[in-house]
């Protein structure tokens, strides 16, 4: 089957906008783990934080 070299080129085109779809999605996949990671961070550290309340807390209770 012959093509053109028009439809050649256009077919190409059609590759290089997907590439640049794709690049972009993958662009923002990474954002959006990054993002994750630090929320999952701050959540640990509050987990953190509140539990030692927590000991505080009941330890005080023990003491009066």
């Amino acid at each position: 089957m012959d093509v053109t070299r028009a439809e050649y080129n256009h077919i190409i085109d059609v590759l290089n906008e997907r590439k640049i779809i794709i690049n972009g999605f993958r662009e923002a996949l990474e954002r959006l783990e990054q993002t994750a990671d630090v929320q999952f961070r701050r959540i640990a550290q509050i987990q953190t934080d509140f539990d030692e309340i927590k000991k505080a807390w009941e330890k005080m209770k023990l003491t009066t």
